[in-house]
């Protein structure tokens, strides 16, 4: 492979790793603020296990927050061996992509929010009551900053038409894909750990009142991205021939299409996932394709968003 086509690699898998991040760091606040506060745990300390569980929420936010730099590292390089001219120096041309275009003003906004986000999880994970409510609420400010910063280099900033719509619909995609993937994520991290507590298992009752938490959630998500992603698409592709013919359509179709397997694979874990857990203690297999699924579907977005559509 050539170092080219090594950048490219890079920049996709820089931008997989990202939206990978995002989602990461939105599902562990929207976890510690939304869903662990309605779990039943039973007889058992709820208190005590409830500070396990946000222990767990910060380390794998404060994962989340690293892949975000990470891959935006990976992009900046993919970026730097695009557009870098062997004729200028180096550091005069890594200058003018960062702070002379709108692309480097997004990049700049994603690193400081993955630190900001890094940040937070550290301070959420205190002993302090408030340094941990502090820590949460700067993570939430990360996390927002974290969805606005794609729409300062989405198809949308650059559209004919609609261009405001367009960019408010694009952020408003990101978080609701980013709360129902990221979400996921962390009810199966914790639930594949948490099977033990001082001792002796935990209620099953606590897995299935965590995913009937969730179910509602995801639903509402799910509502969101359909909405946002038609409009989006009506905007990027005016013409549905071009879904087959554009390869901008072509990647979409084959977005939406795993959007709706993933949509399948949620409606089913909301109408028998709870029975299964309570008969297993543990989370069904469905629950693992669906966060499989939303894994594809964050690679199909990652090359979407340097695939020039039709309609531009």
């Amino acid at each position: 492979m050539t170092q080219d086509g090594i950048a490219t690699l890079a920049g996709w898998g820089g931008r997989w790793v990202v939206t990978a991040g995002v989602a990461i760091c939105a599902g562990a606040v929207t976890f510690q603020m939304f869903i662990l506060p309605r779990v039943n745990f039973g007889p058992v300390p709820a208190a005590q296990v409830r500070r396990q569980l946000t222990t767990r929420a910060t380390r794998l936010g404060g994962t989340g927050a690293v892949l975000v730099v990470v891959g935006a590292g990976l992009r900046l390089w993919e970026q730097a061996r695009t557009f870098a001219d062997p004729y200028e120096p180096l550091a005069d041309e890594m200058s003018l992509l960062v702070f002379g275009t709108s692309w480097g003003f997004g990049w700049i906004g994603q690193i400081a929010a993955g630190a900001l986000a890094a940040g937070a999880f550290w301070l959420a994970r205190r002993e302090s009551a408030i340094r941990a409510e502090t820590g949460w609420f700067l993570a939430l400010l990360a996390v927002v900053a974290l969805a606005f910063a794609p729409a300062m280099v989405s198809h949308a900033l650059v559209s004919e038409h609609f261009v405001v719509p367009g960019v408010v619909a694009h952020v408003i995609h990101v978080v609701a894909a980013s709360v129902w993937i990221g979400s996921l994520a962390v009810i199966g991290w914790v639930a594949t750990d948490l099977g033990k507590w001082p001792g002796r298992r935990l209620p099953v009752g606590w897995l299935v009142s965590t995913v009937a938490a969730f179910s509602p959630l995801a639903l509402g998500c799910a509502v969101v991205l359909a909405a946002t992603g038609a409009f989006a698409s009506w905007l990027h592709v005016r013409e549905p021939a071009l879904l087959f013919s554009d390869p901008y359509g072509q990647r979409l179709l084959a977005k939406l299409a795993l959007v709706c397997v993933m949509a399948g694979f949620g409606f089913w874990n909301w109408r028998r996932a709870r029975g299964r857990i309570a008969e297993s203690g543990r989370l069904p297999r469905q629950v693992w394709v669906e966060l499989g699924l939303a894994l594809a579907i964050l690679g199909v977005t990652a090359s979407l968003v340097v695939t020039p559509p039709p309609a531009h």
